[in-house]
């Protein structure tokens, strides 16, 4: 700065000492932290300090003798240039910002103090600039004045109301939405009290909400607002408290939701829960009943009372138990379940037919329930399931009596082998033949009432394996002699959980269509089951069930095929190809299926034939074998009367149990066996007889005999085996159901059961 500098020629003490502090101010300026520049008037540069060479990138030599404008950017409005320029002119001080460029190109903020310099007689003949770089000054206050925009826009374009006011109550901020739902002015708003906008009786619940706020930080409220034309408007409110580094509270916020459709639909379910005809129930999500609709009342006989707080399943049939089970695991875990059958206990103690479709909130440990009653369709389906048994028995009824004949065959021709040589040494081998016959009767009778009684649907753990093979056997007996059956059936460890017979029936009946298919021609029907998992993200062939591993039954046949054209319709109910055919077959096989949670897929080709694929969802536990038939003949001493109409079975009953070390009375007539039994009432321990009696039934002749003796065991005797109507019998008295054809170890080993009671 040599044009401070003062000649040290004829220097007094006094210039000296002014040399000395223009030295001091000369060290300061040029290591100030802000660049100064100083020019003469022409504009050019005669000095800068080492801020302004360090914020510009320029060293003093480099800009020596050159003008300012070398760091301008062409950023910096025209106005800011003519306004400086003005105020120098005027001997004035100007204070200003530039956007200028640094010697590597790069853009900065500059905040400027420019003044001219005088000299003794008052003329100007430098000016000095002192200039501080503002570059993050300025990215801060353009980001927060981004974030102030965006905060606006945000808040003014919420759906909800918004408002932010102060301690004492008075409205700071709000958004257009508040103007919406209010009706008024921003002007108005700006000026209103509590008591302006919220209705009289919620001025309470405001208040304490803010003494709440002073010790939390959020809180929620419904308060009832005041609008313009005075209605009356529901909002929920979620407030929060702003406080200073000091914890004092500098404000309050809020947003408001207008809740008038939220309590209108509200009132609406209220009004539907009350009305609805089907059952509706709300239960926790490990069944605890908590509140019920009227239709309870109405369907199923309870009170809301009475099974509040009760647990679900307790009502639930026993038989239905373990699905019903099953379907409230996937409920916890999120599932929701529709088209869930089971029987549920009326008040009166019998059961309705319910299904229900369920969704779970996880969120509230709580079910929405819904039920319809179904019983008079499951009734009706019962019937329809029976008439198309029969169908399928008549279809099939030519095979099943070849296999009889060639039962009965053996066994007639074994005989007569026996009484023709009695003495023969071959005639212990007959005797096996003529029992083993007699055991392929039993069991193909067993097959076929299995088959045709009627019977509710009562799930229980299947090994598939042995189900399929049972199945088999009886189809291999019954179909005609042009068609043979190929099987492959792993003795695999699948449990599924269903109704034996449903599914029995489900195979016979693609059978006897395969059997029709194929007519008087030669062909195959095969049999197949193996395991499958099935995943929506790996189910290639897009089978509408759930998750998880499935046991598949596949049906192949070689006949006819099914036309393309009426493939899809195949499933429909009464839809049939047929002259004299109900449609009912194939529609049963899909309900079945599906009321057993699984799938059927049909694949068919015109001459070459069908193929059935039968999806079961496998159950993930274990099932007991059956034991082994008894094999010895158990002795005893009892006194036992026999009743039946068949003198044969009268006379191998006694033979059986008097080698058994019984003894044995033996009556064709139920009149005079009660006649007996009224003189000898202690002469006999137990009576077993025939259901189907010609002068009395052997039911109520039983019946008769326990009024007379208490103490007797009573036994029945039936080649029929409905189990319902078993079940019934056992329900009046009857100690044990004898099922006809029994062998000498059945028989013995009942009576020994009888005895024990």
């Amino acid at each position: 700065m040599s044009f401070l500098k003062i000649p040290k020629n004829g220097v007094s003490d006094i210039a000296k000492r002014m040399q000395d502090e223009l030295g001091l101010f000369q060290e300061i300026v040029e290591h100030a932290v802000s660049a100064i520049v100083v020019t003469n008037m022409d504009g050019q540069i005669v000095y800068v300090n080492q801020g302004f060479c360090k914020q510009t990138g320029y060293s003093f030599e480099e800009v020596r003798g050159k003008n300012p404008s070398i760091l301008q950017s062409g950023l910096t409005h025209r106005d800011v240039f003519r306004e400086l320029w003005e105020t120098l002119l005027n001997n004035e001080m100007w204070h200003g910002n530039f956007v200028n460029r640094r010697k590597d190109g790069e853009l900065f903020w500059e905040e400027a103090t420019i003044f001219p310099v005088k000299n003794n007689k008052n003329e100007s003949k430098f000016y000095v600039a002192i200039k501080k770089n503002i570059s993050d000054i300025r990215t801060l206050e353009s980001q927060l004045n981004n974030e102030k925009m965006l905060l606006h826009a945000a808040v003014n374009n919420l759906q909800d109301i918004f408002f932010t006011f102060s301690p004492t109550k008075q409205i700071l901020r709000w958004n257009t939405a508040a103007n919406k739902n209010l009706g008024y002015t921003d002007e108005e708003i700006k000026i209103m009290q509590p008591s302006d906008y919220i209705y009289k009786d919620d001025l309470f619940i405001y208040e304490e909400s803010l003494k709440r706020l002073k010790d939390r930080e959020q809180d929620k409220v419904i308060l009832r607002l005041l609008h313009k034309d005075g209605e009356i408007l529901p909002v929920e409110f979620h407030t929060s408290v702003i406080k200073d580094q000091n914890g004092q509270v500098i404000a309050f916020t809020g947003t408001g939701r207008d809740i008038s459709d939220k309590i209108a639909v509200k009132q609406e379910r209220e009004r539907l829960f009350e009305v609805a005809q089907d059952l509706i129930g709300i239960m926790t999500m490990d069944g605890t009943i908590l509140e019920l609709n009227p239709s309870w009342k109405e369907i199923l006989g309870w009170d809301n009372t009475e099974l509040v707080d009760k647990t679900f399943l307790d009502f639930i049939h026993p038989n239905d138990v373990l699905k019903t089970k099953d379907a409230m695991a996937a409920l916890q875990k999120g599932k929701k379940i529709t088209g869930l059958v089971n029987r549920y206990l009326c008040k009166d103690g019998s059961y309705k037919w319910l299904s229900w479709n369920s969704t779970p909130y996880l969120q509230n440990n709580i079910v929405y329930a819904f039920a319809r009653d179904i019983t008079n369709e499951q009734e009706l389906q019962a019937q329809l399931l029976h008439t198309q048994k029969m169908e399928a028995i008549g279809t099939l009824a030519g095979g099943i009596a070849h296999d009889f004949n060639n039962i009965l065959g053996a066994i007639v021709g074994y005989a007569q082998l026996i009484k023709l040589y009695p003495d023969a040494e071959k005639n212990d081998t007959y005797i096996e033949q003529v029992l083993i016959g007699a055991e392929r009767a039993k069991e193909l009778v067993a097959q076929i009432l299995a088959f045709s009684r009627k019977q509710e649907f009562n799930l229980d753990q299947l090994k598939i394996s042995s189900l399929v093979k049972e199945v088999v056997k009886l189809i291999k007996g019954s179909v005609p002699g042009n068609i043979k059956i190929e099987y492959n059936i792993s003795d695999m460890d699948g449990i599924i959980l269903g109704d034996f017979t449903q599914i029995h029936q489900v195979m016979m009946n693609i059978v006897t269509n395969a059997v029709q298919a194929i007519k008087s021609e030669t062909g195959t029907i095969s049999i197949s089951l193996e395991k499958c998992d099935i995943k929506k993200n790996n189910n290639n062939l897009k089978i509408p069930v759930a998750d998880g591993q499935y046991v598949k039954i596949t049906i192949v046949d070689s006949g006819s095929g099914i036309p393309e054209n009426v493939l899809n319709k195949i499933f429909d109910p009464f839809f049939t190809t047929k002259e004299k055919g109900t449609g009912l077959g194939l529609s049963v096989v899909d309900g079945i299926v599906k009321n057993h949670g699984g799938h059927v897929l049909v694949r068919s080709e015109k001459e070459v034939g069908s193929t059935f694929e039968l999806y079961f969802p496998r159950h993930n536990t274990t099932c007991e074998e059956k034991s082994k038939p008894e094999t010895a003949i158990i002795k005893g001493n009892a006194k036992i009367m026999i009743v039946d109409d068949e003198p044969s079975i009268l006379d191998i009953s006694k033979r059986i149990l008097s080698s058994a070390g019984h003894s044995v009375l033996t009556y064709q007539n139920a009149v005079d066996a009660l006649e007996f039994f009224r003189d000898n009432p202690d002469k006999v321990d137990v009576v077993i007889s025939d259901l189907m009696m010609p002068d009395l039934k052997g039911s109520d002749l039983l019946k008769v005999v326990k009024k007379m003796n208490e103490s007797v065991v009573v036994a029945l005797m039936t080649g029929f085996n409905e189990a319902e109507e078993m079940e019934k019998m056992r329900g009046l008295g009857i100690n044990e159901i004898i099922n006809k054809p029994f062998t000498a170890q059945e028989l013995t080993k009942t009576i020994a059961n009888l005895t024990m009671k």
